[in-house]
């Protein structure tokens, strides 16, 4: 019966789509190792991934969530940073629900995966991190939330200062051994510290406002600030180490007559190649210069 063909062609139809949702559906119901997801029904804390990418520091090129079948968050983070220039996550749910990080630090790429079932899914997005769908393709739900960095401008200053890094006296801060110091609040929700000892042995001091890491030996000696606007904004000085650049504030015994190195908190220079006498320098010695050891014979050195 010719005039039926086109009802029975719209009932396949049917059937097909049915079936296709319900495929669909299953597998937005399962998760990364194959298992059903009995927690699809709970939300994802999105506030809280909010509040930890705003706080974030060095996230002023990039700074994107993205919320994958509502049970995945993958944060982007990318910055104008010497070292810790990047961040990418997988989380589930929560900000404490860690499943594979990839980031950078100041001993190169640091790669792990907490939970190995989701390897798989957290290569394919680092390859397709530039992508709207992250390389997942049309069966996953793909939501991206970009999100500019928050800093908070303190009154005793006119550095806007990011809240990740704001502080008032030295005790607001606390350190990470690989990421360096933060403010204690942005500490109660940040990512678990990577695993590498780049700030082992440093302390924290809260300088114009900003955490910022300093060996208890040097305390005017900011290694960690690795760009000129950062030094500057610390109140610190841009200074030419050798063929390196490095920030600095004078130390207070600056121009003191000294004859020995323990005279000074750097170093005794001599300014004229007959003077007997040294005075105590301002900053870490610059190329070639002449300087009064610890028992007061007269020195040399030239830094490359």
């Amino acid at each position: 019966m010719p005039n039926q063909r086109p009802i029975i062609l719209l009932v396949v139809l049917i059937v097909v789509v049915v079936l296709a949702v319900g495929v669909l559906w299953w597998i937005k119901s399962q998760d990364e190792n194959g298992s059903v997801n009995t927690n699809a029904a709970l939300a994802i804390d999105l506030t809280s991934f909010k509040a930890m990418a705003q706080q974030a520091n060095c996230a002023d090129k990039r700074n994107d969530l993205y919320v994958i079948d509502n049970h995945m968050v993958f944060w982007a983070k990318e910055g104008a940073c010497f070292d810790a220039s990047y961040s990418y996550v997988l989380y589930g749910k929560t900000p404490q629900e860690r499943f594979c990080q990839s980031a950078d630090s100041v001993v190169g790429q640091m790669k792990n995966c907490d939970n190995q079932s989701y390897q798989e899914i957290f290569n394919t997005i680092l390859n397709n991190k530039d992508e709207k769908d992250l390389g997942l393709g049309i069966l996953r739900t793909i939501q991206r939330i970009s999100l500019v960095e928050s800093v908070n401008t303190n009154a005793n200053t006119n550095t806007s200062v990011p809240s990740s890094k704001s502080c008032d006296q030295d005790s607001d801060c606390g350190l990470l051994i690989c990421g360096g110091c933060y403010s204690n609040e942005y500490l109660k929700t940040a990512p678990a510290d990577l695993p590498c000892t780049t700030y082992d042995g440093y302390i924290c001091q809260c300088v114009k406002n900003r955490c910022i890491e300093v060996k208890p030996d040097k305390p005017y000696d900011f290694l960690s600030v690795k760009n000129e606007a950062d030094c500057l904004a610390l109140g610190a000085e841009w200074v030419s180490v050798g063929k390196m650049m490095r920030c600095e504030i004078p130390t207070p015994d600056v121009g003191k007559t000294c004859t020995k190195a323990s005279d000074c908190i750097r170093y005794c220079g001599q300014k004229n190649v007959n003077d007997a006498t040294g005075t105590c320098s301002a900053h870490s010695g610059t190329s070639c210069y002449r300087f009064f050891n610890e028992n007061g014979k007269l020195d040399g050195v030239c830094i490359d």
